[in-house]
């Protein structure tokens, strides 16, 4: 059990290695990525994309569309997920029919 003092204390030895240089924290999505988010189990990435999304949504409505149309790109983009995806549940070697 952390006491008052042992907490201030990893705070401090905390705040020494962010501003001298001994965490390397990541400074890309991909670098966020790669080195946190994969760590978190299924369930954990969920609720992180969930947060991430309700926060872009509240705090900057332009980012989100609004609109019912689909743009080429958007028609796109979920016919190579679709086919992508379809790939996984029937590969080359099989038979449809």
């Amino acid at each position: 059990m952390l006491t008052q003092q042992s907490y201030c204390i990893k705070e401090e030895i905390l705040d020494y290695e962010l501003k001298c240089g001994g965490i390397n924290m990541p400074t890309t999505a991909q670098e966020v990525f790669t080195q946190m988010v994969l760590a978190l189990s299924p369930i954990e990435r969920l609720r992180l994309a969930a947060l991430i999304l309700d926060d872009l949504t509240h705090s900057n409505p332009s980012v989100v569309a609004h609109d019912d149309t689909w743009s080429e790109q958007d028609q796109h983009d979920i016919t190579a997920f679709s086919l992508q995806y379809a790939t996984t549940l029937y590969p080359e070697d099989e038979e449809l029919v």
